[in-house]
């Protein structure tokens, strides 16, 4: 593909990515990158919100899903990955994509 598209691609991923983590979790948003075997691998961190403290949030929680799709199918078509899982109160989204899309 065009890398000037792939890279316009990705930052609006990672962009959303990190909006995500900061309206929906508390804390500072950790951001970590790592390249290895010609993948690069973006990892974002964040606390989650205590639930039932904030009905607002839990409503634009609703919202999120929809945003993490199109990340996802955005990570597909530069021919990788994302997985978001929340475990024990954080909240992980690992973004991996082939370095050359990453340029």
């Amino acid at each position: 593909g065009d890398p000037e598209l792939d890279a316009s691609r990705l930052a609006q991923v990672l962009g959303n990515l990190i909006a995500n983590a900061a309206e929906h979790g508390v804390g500072p948003v950790d951001v970590r990158s790592s390249r290895s075997g010609g993948r690069v691998r973006v990892e974002i961190r964040n606390r989650d919100r205590p639930r039932g403290l904030d009905r607002v949030a839990e409503q634009r929680a609703a919202g999120r899903g929809r945003g993490l799709a199109i990340a996802e199918r955005a990570a597909r078509e530069l021919g990788g990955s994302l997985e978001v899982a929340s475990r024990g109160g954080e909240t992980r989204a690992e973004l991996e994509v082939p370095s050359d899309r990453a340029a």
